[in-house]
């Protein structure tokens, strides 16, 4: 016994704020990847602007996210405070505190529920991004084919306004023949 309390309280204790630590850092790591994130589609947008839709539409889904991910954190700490009251109690609360400790079970069982579908979302927004940048390298190939057609184009039309401008002034030794068609 160390003080009032018994090495197993104080090993359920170290367990419980280990956890708690582990949560605390898997949420620092989540918030760092969101900014990382958001730091890259707002990239994007300013690179196109046909991607700036998709991209508030993201901004909105993540800010959902993160309020989901605050109402949990708050929940989450809720919980631990609880957990907390009842090991300083536990001399007159033992049956309490074990129903506490399967609360917080099932808060991390919870918690890691929630992180994998956090990490689902983060790989559907990654493949968002991933046909957005398709998206883009298929509208620029389409451009730079359009600019060279038109140039094609407008040279034709200038041997034609050439061709056009000799035929006015009677300059065409083919006159009465008929036009000259070429391919």
């Amino acid at each position: 016994m160390i003080g009032e309390f018994s090495i197993m309280t104080w090993t359920q204790l170290g367990g419980i704020l280990a956890s708690l630590a582990a949560i605390a850092g898997t949420f620092y790591k989540m918030y760092r990847d969101n900014k990382n994130l958001t730091k890259q589609l707002e990239t994007i947008s300013r690179q196109n602007g046909t991607v700036e839709n998709a991209h508030e539409k993201i901004l909105d889904k993540q800010s959902n996210f993160s309020a989901n991910q605050r109402e949990q954190l708050i929940n989450l700490t809720n919980s631990v405070g609880a957990v907390r009251k009842s090991v300083e109690e536990e001399a007159l609360l033992r049956m309490q505190i074990q129903a506490n400790d399967q609360t917080a079970f099932d808060a991390v069982s919870n918690l890691q529920k929630y992180l994998s579908n956090t990490k689902d979302q983060k790989e559907a927004q990654m493949m968002k991004v991933v046909e957005l940048k398709r998206t883009i390298e298929k509208l620029e190939e389409e451009k730079k084919a359009l600019q060279t057609e038109l140039s094609q184009v407008k040279s034709r039309n200038l041997e034609l306004s050439h061709e056009n401008a000799k035929l006015k002034a009677g300059n065409n030794p083919n006159r009465g023949r008929g036009p000259v068609l070429r391919p």
